[in-house]
C-alpha cells in the first residue's frame, strides 16, 4: 500500500459522473443532464471551469456510459473548453457509481489519491483553503464534503453533525479518497453499488467537512430553470 504524503499546494485529479439518464429531465431538455445549456455553455463546462479556478485540481476525468450517445460529450466539451483538461471514460454497461470509480482506476494506473462528484451540480465561490485544510487534517482518510442545506427542498441526504447544534448540512456530491482504501473497501463490501452506501456506512472511518459554498442542482426542470435565471 502506498504511502499518502501531503504537500502544500498539491492538485489532483477528480472523476465527475456524467452517465446518469436525467430521467426527471426528460421530455423537457434534448441533451443529456451534465450537457443541459446553461446561458450559452453547458452545466458540465461550467463545472469544470468552477472547480479549476481553485486551482486543486489538474485533470478533469468525465465518466460515462457506452450504452447511450457519447459525441455530445466529445463534441460540446470540445468547444467549450481545453481539450487537454479532461478525458472521457466510457464505461461499457452501466455498473453504478462504484462500476464507474473502478472503470476509471483501471485506466488510470498513476492516480493514487482523487476527488468525485457529480456531474448535474455546480458550487458557487468555492473555497480552495477550505479543502486544502480538510486533506491536511485527516491526510488519507476519505472526506465527504457537505454544503448548507436547501430548505427549498426534502429529497436531499441530510446530515447532522455533532458538534453544528443539531443543524442540518447536505451532501454536496464531492469526496475525497485514496485508490487503497476504495479498492480494499470494495472487496470487504462487494454487494454495494453506489458511492454514497460506500460512504455513509457508519462503521467506517470517513470524515466529513462543510463548505462554505452554495450547491446547485440542476436535478429537476424547475432547479434548472432556477441556475439558468442567476447564471450568466
Amino acid at each position: 500500500m502506498g504511502m499518502f504524503i501531503y504537500k502544500d499546494n498539491m492538485q489532483f485529479d477528480i472523476a465527475i459522473f456524467a452517465g446518469g439518464l436525467g430521467s426527471r429531465l426528460k421530455n423537457t431538455e434534448s441533451r443529456p443532464k451534465p450537457l443541459v445549456d446553461i446561458n450559452g455553455k453547458s452545466l458540465l463546462s461550467r463545472l469544470i471551469i468552477s472547480l479549476k479556478k481553485t486551482s486543486l485540481f489538474r485533470h478533469f476525468h468525465i465518466l460515462v456510459c457506452s450504452d447511450g450517445d457519447i459525441n455530445p460529450f466529445y463534441e460540446i466539451l470540445g468547444n467549450e473548453i481545453e481539450t487537454s483538461l479532461f478525458t472521457i471514460h466510457s464505461e461499457p454497461s452501466r455498473t453504478g457509481r462504484i462500476g464507474a470509480i473502478s472503470y476509471f482506476l483501471e485506466r488510470k494506473v498513476d492516480v493514487d489519491q482523487f476527488f468525485a462528484c457529480n456531474g448535474d451540480t455546480l458550487f458557487q465561490n468555492l473555497c480552495s483553503s477550505n479543502i486544502y485544510n480538510s486533506i491536511k487534517r485527516f491526510n488519507a482518510d476519505p472526506i465527504i464534503f457537505l454544503a448548507n442545506n436547501d430548505s427549498s427542498r426534502n429529497d436531499y441526504k441530510k446530515v447532522t453533525l455533532d458538534y453544528s447544534l443539531k443543524k442540518n448540512y447536505q451532501n454536496s456530491g464531492l469526496f475525497f479518497m485514496t485508490r487503497d482504501w476504495f479498492q480494499k473497501k470494495i472487496i470487504e463490501l462487494p454487494n454495494i453499488l453506489d458511492v454514497d452506501e460506500l460512504l455513509f456506512d457508519n462503521s467506517l472511518n470517513v470524515h466529513f467537512s462543510c463548505l462554505n459554498t452554495t450547491l446547485l442542482d440542476a436535478g429537476t426542470p424547475d432547479r434548472l430553470s432556477y441556475i439558468r435565471s442567476i447564471i450568466n
